[in-house]
């Protein structure tokens, strides 16, 4: 009896020890992964905002700029 209760703490002091560890990590990989998909928003945004200014540009260095009024205008893919 002495013996299965021996293994029995020794279970329990592994599960006990380990789960909370276990939670933590689990819970900052899906923290990981949100910023992650949040960066991306932030880096798709910053590139359409640097298309747009190149854009400009390019029609203001040639002159070009008659053909778009609205420079501001949000352009959808």
């Amino acid at each position: 009896m002495t013996r299965y209760f021996l293994m029995l703490l020794i279970v329990l002091y592994i599960f006990v020890t380990f789960m909370p560890l276990r939670f933590i990590f689990t819970l900052s990989t899906f923290h990981k992964f949100y910023k992650g998909r949040t960066w991306q928003r932030r880096r798709v945004n910053n590139n359409e905002e640097v298309c747009r200014i190149e854009l400009e540009n390019f029609l203001k260095e040639h002159k070009l700029t008659n053909c778009i009024t609205d420079f501001n205008m949000k352009w959808e893919p």
